[in-house]
């Protein structure tokens, strides 16, 4: 694997609890859907949180090649996101 996906995910894993926050109360919850929506301009309504995904390219690693390679065939990682 790509030495710079993983310090990213590293990085990533070990900043994410502090920017990744799900809102509790029923007030947090409001702002949210009202961000989001003004955001967006969604016709969607209640719309709290979105996650989505993306494949990032890598080399061809040399252990277990073949699980990195996606139906596109090309060698990926798959990472997801969450967008508050």
């Amino acid at each position: 694997m790509s030495n710079i996906v993983e310090h990213f995910t590293e990085f990533t894993l070990r900043k994410a609890k502090d920017y990744i926050h799900f809102p509790e109360t029923v007030e947090e919850k409001a702002e949210s859907i009202l961000k989001f929506s003004n955001l967006s301009r969604s016709k969607i309504p209640s719309i709290l949180k979105v996650v989505d995904g993306t494949h990032i390219p890598i080399k061809p690693p040399v252990k277990d090649e073949f699980e990195y390679v996606t139906r596109k065939q090309f060698h990926s990682r798959n990472y997801q996101i969450v967008s508050l």
